[in-house]
C-alpha cells in the first residue's frame, strides 16, 4: 500500500511474499525453469521513498545494498529508459524483508519501484507494462505488480491467476526463520535433475482445491506447504538446514524452504501459537545471526488510495 504522497515524494510499501506451493515443472528451450506455484504477500514489508531528482540515486538503510545493481536502482534505471526520460530519483529503502531469503524481497522492492515512479514521473503505465518492464529484471516481480495477494503462478512466473482467498487462510500466521547463509537461486536450478520434473503433475492445483475445501473448523487440516527446490536447495547449502531444525524442535509441523531458499517457514493458526514458536526459536537459536519473524497475509503495493 501507499504510505504518503506529498507533492515530489511517495512512499510505498513493499511486501515480502511465500511460496505455498513450487513445483519445477520442466526445464524450457530457453533455459529457465518454468514453475506452478502459490503465492501469498506478507505484511513484512520494505519501505522505499522516492523523490524528484535531476539524476538515480540510492540511499539504505543496509549500506552494503546502495549499489547499481540492486534491483530498486536498476528498476528506476529500466522505466526511465522504457519512457525515454532523462529525468531521475533519489530512493531510499528501509530493509526489513531478509536479503537472499527466497521472500522475493528485492522483486518486491523493484515493483514498488516502478509504481511510485509511476506516478512521480507522470507516466500513466498501466501495471501491464509495468509488468512487462519488471520481467526482464526479475521472474517473480510481475506477481508484485499483479492484482491478487493470492495468485497462482506458472511459466517463469509471467502468468499469474488471481485465486479466490479462502477465509480460514487469512487467519494463517506464519513463523520465518532465516540462516547466516544465503542461497543463490540460480545455483539451485543449475543444479535440479529432470528425473524431479513435474511435468502433467500438476500437484498444485490439487493443493488448492484441498485448501478451499476446508472450512474454518477444519483450520487445523489445511494441506502442507510444499516446495520441491528445498531438498535440491539443502544440497547446495546444507547449512541452512539449522532453520528447519530449530522450527522442528519449537514443535511445528512441516516447516517448509521459502522458494529457492534459505529462509524456512512454518503455518501456524493463531497470534498466540506463532509467538510461542518465535520464541521458542529465539532462545534456543546457536547464534543471533539466525533471525527469526512472524507474518500474516499481507497485500500487495498500490498507489491507489
Amino acid at each position: 500500500m501507499i504510505v504518503s504522497d506529498t507533492p515530489g515524494r511517495i512512499e510505498i510499501s513493499a511486501p515480502a511474499k511465500l511460496n505455498l506451493t513450487l513445483e519445477v515443472v520442466r526445464r524450457r528451450d530457453d533455459g529457465f525453469h518454468e514453475l506452478r506455484s502459490v503465492f501469498l504477500a506478507l505484511d513484512l514489508v520494505d519501505t522505499i521513498t522516492v523523490e524528484g531528482s535531476p539524476s538515480i540515486s540510492l540511499s539504505c538503510s543496509d549500506p552494503d545494498l546502495e549499489t547499481p545493481e540492486n534491483l530498486v536502482w536498476r528498476a528506476a534505471e529500466a522505466l526511465r529508459k522504457a519512457a525515454g526520460l532523462r529525468t531521475g530519483a533519489s530512493l531510499t529503502l528501509v530493509k526489513r524483508i531478509p536479503v537472499a531469503a527466497g521472500l522475493g524481497g528485492g522483486s518486491s522492492d523493484a515493483a514498488s519501484t516502478l509504481l511510485a515512479l509511476n506516478t512521480l514521473w507522470n507516466l500513466g503505465y498501466p501495471r501491464a507494462r509495468l509488468q512487462e518492464i519488471g520481467a526482464t529484471l526479475g521472474s517473480d516481480i510481475p506477481f508484485f505488480l499483479g492484482t491478487s495477494p493470492l495468485a497462482l503462478v506458472t511459466g517463469r512466473g509471467e502468468f499469474l491467476e488471481p485465486l479466490q482467498f479462502p477465509p480460514h487462510l487469512g487467519s494463517a500466521r506464519f513463523v520465518l526463520v532465516k540462516p547466516p547463509v544465503g542461497i543463490s537461486a540460480g545455483a539451485v536450478y543449475r543444479a535440479y535433475p529432470q528425473a524431479r520434473w513435474s511435468e502433467g503433475q500438476d500437484r498444485t492445483a490439487s493443493w488448492f482445491r484441498e485448501l478451499s475445501a476446508c472450512t474454518p473448523a477444519d483450520r487445523n487440516r489445511m494441506p502442507a506447504p510444499f516446495n520441491d527446490l528445498e531438498a535440491i536447495a539443502l544440497q547446495v547449502a546444507p547449512e541452512a538446514e539449522v532453520a528447519r531444525d530449530l522450527l522442528l524442535a519449537a514443535g511445528t509441523a512441516r516447516p517448509v524452504m521459502a522458494g529457492s531458499g534459505s529462509t524456512f517457514f512454518a503455518l501456524v493458526h493463531s497470534d498466540d501459537e506463532a509467538s510461542e514458536v518465535a520464541e521458542t526459536v529465539i532462545a534456543s537459536r546457536p547464534t543471533t545471526a539466525i533471525s527469526v519473524f512472524r507474518a500474516s497475509p499481507g497485500k500487495l503495493a498500490s498507489i491507489e488510495t
